[in-house]
């Protein structure tokens, strides 16, 4: 383990990447995406 100083950056992308993907994929579930599209 290293320490907070040594930290990846490529973990922080990674990791930032996952949590938009998860949220993309939970709005497109739910149909808001589209809504949101069609109202502009």
């Amino acid at each position: 383990m290293s320490s907070d100083v040594e930290r990846d950056p490529d973990r922080d992308i990674v990791e930032l990447a996952a949590k938009v993907a998860r949220g993309v994929i939970a709005t497109m579930g739910s149909g808001t995406w589209v809504s949101a599209e069609r109202v502009r």
